[in-house]
């Protein structure tokens, strides 16, 4: 269904408008979760793609489509969790290798969701796509940005990924325990995003002051 949705629609602009307007009168969860799937297909098509969905404001659509989700109280956990995930993901996706976009995203508001989703993030299954992709997306997005280096590190980044380097003390339920490979791979990801944000001097007063922050960036 998502393939003959992607196939079906002309190229150019219309249909990225196209997109945009349906994930913004989406009535449902499922429904979002489909439509942003035809994103994913479209970054496929590379960069000037990338570029048109961000212009025509697929970020400020993808961020209200969350607000959507967490406010109908009636939809499935699960499928919150799916959509902050993939709008995560889809975050990564828009800003990797793209440096228009890498600062084009942090301006539309995708720091403070991503940041957002740190902040709430339990160590369960549950938050273990949503997390792992909001620490690859800060990671994309301050890499060779040093105003993005800046915003991230006065806005909190590095309390809330150093949380992520030292062992976890976290006990969800054991049906939603993370396995140790999981854990590993947000370890991973937290330390390669807090070298991308040390690469600016005015993180090191903060990440020198704390013993997991020093041997992060040192190992």
């Amino acid at each position: 269904a998502i393939s003959k949705l992607y196939n079906s629609m002309a190229s150019s602009e219309p249909r990225v408008r196209l997109c945009i307007d349906t994930l913004r009168s989406a009535s449902n969860t499922a429904h979002r979760l489909r439509v942003l799937e035809v994103f994913k297909w479209l970054i496929r098509e590379g960069d000037s793609m990338k570029s048109q969905l961000v212009l025509e404001g697929v970020v400020e659509a993808m961020l209200d489509s969350v607000k959507q989700t967490e406010g109908a109280k009636a939809e499935p956990p699960d499928q919150l969790h799916s959509v902050r995930g993939t709008v995560a993901f889809m975050l990564y996706a828009l800003a990797c290798g793209h440096p228009s976009n890498k600062r084009n995203v942090v301006k539309r508001g995708a720091f403070e969701y991503l940041f957002y989703l740190l902040r709430n993030s339990d160590g369960s299954q549950r938050c273990y796509d949503e997390t792992r992709f909001a620490m690859l997306s800060i990671w994309s997005m301050c890499y060779s940005v040093p105003e993005n280096q800046i915003r991230a590190v006065s806005e909190g980044a590095i309390p809330l990924l150093l949380k992520h380097v030292a062992p976890s003390t976290a006990s969800p339920s054991s049906d939603q325990a993370l396995q140790s490979h999981q854990m590993k791979e947000l370890r991973y990801s937290a330390v390669g995003t807090l070298w991308h944000i040390a690469g600016n001097p005015v993180s090191w007063p903060i990440l020198l002051a704390d013993p997991v922050g020093l041997q992060s960036i040192a190992a």
